[in-house]
């Protein structure tokens, strides 16, 4: 048993208290603390709590809970405060959450503060959909509740035991890296594998540890968004092609401003290459090439193409 080690069981308690008790005494049944945070907009709430953000939000004026979006967006705000603080003062080593649509929205907003390695495990009855705006550029595993969320029942407690399971496997695991090795970010896509895999190769010869985002969008973001905070020596960013999705809103488009702007004071080494600027990739199938781009070469691959 690890008792030093806690998990942080996050979530709308007043329409999701049962399931998140259940994750409670999961949890703790394996060995390891539990602190539980309130994030509902809505009272009451079923059980004792370790942070009761509704109640200190409403005493102190921060809540207006006759207003729902707003009231949401208030939460994640003083979520994210709270959650960082815990993981500062290492109270908190794992962060697990359950919900619907809202649900899953506010508490993977709040997720996504904590830094890489800290284990994010987020159980949603909407993890089936497209999850680039829940996950983002962190490493939250998602957990496809399969069934609604309304209680505790002989289906989704397999799932919130399953979900209980692995948050404390990965809170547990402390493995560190073994090396000292300068680190280099590469990013690549598929049209450029046999370039990147020399360059790596190279670079490794050269002692260096080389680190690769995949050029889909939010790979390119997650590469600035950690470059940011100091983990590279240097950028060689091999495939720039992330540039050309997002004219042609491309599968890979989704990057921000921030492409290939370094933080203000983060400056760090960068040599840009244009591979893949020749090509964009887009959602259609071999049955159906829409017809602009009939006279183009077309590379097919599952529900995407590229084309050239």
């Amino acid at each position: 048993m690890n008792k030093s080690r806690a998990v942080a069981v996050v979530g709308t308690f007043d329409s999701k208290g049962e399931e998140h008790l259940f994750l409670k005494n999961r949890i703790e049944g394996s060995g390891l603390r539990v602190l539980t945070v309130n994030v509902g907009t809505k009272e009451p709430i079923p059980f004792e709590v370790s942070y009761d953000l509704y109640s200190l939000m409403k005493k102190n004026g921060n809540l207006d809970d006759g207003n729902r979006d707003k009231a949401i967006q208030d939460m994640i705000r003083e979520g994210i405060k709270l959650i960082k603080q815990l993981c500062r003062d290492g109270k908190i080593h794992g962060m697990i959450s359950a919900g619907g649509g809202s649900g899953t929205h506010l508490c993977s907003s709040i997720m996504r503060a904590l830094p890489l390695g800290i284990p994010k495990v987020m159980v949603s009855t909407v993890a089936s959909k497209d999850m680039k705006h829940t996950v983002g550029t962190k490493d939250i595993t998602m957990i496809h509740s399969v069934v609604d969320l309304l209680g505790v029942n002989s289906i989704s407690g397999i799932i919130l035991d399953k979900a209980a399971a692995a948050i404390c496997g990965m809170t547990r695991s402390q493995w560190q890296p073994d090396t000292e090795k300068r680190r280099i970010a590469l990013s690549f896509f598929g049209f450029i594998t046999k370039s990147a895999e020399a360059v790596k190769r190279e670079l490794e010869r050269m002692d260096y540890e080389v680190i690769p985002f995949h050029a889909n969008g939010t790979g390119g973001m997650a590469m600035e968004e950690l470059a940011s905070e100091g983990y590279f020596h240097g950028i060689l960013d091999l495939a720039t092609h992330e540039l050309a999705d997002a004219l042609m809103d491309g599968y890979c488009s989704g990057i921000g401003p921030g492409r290939l702007e370094p933080a203000p004071g983060k400056e760090i080494p960068r040599l840009v290459t244009p591979g893949g600027l020749d090509c964009a990739v887009l959602e259609f199938t071999r049955r159906h090439i829409p017809e602009e781009y009939r006279d183009r070469k077309v590379f097919f691959y599952d529900f995407r193409s590229a084309i050239r």
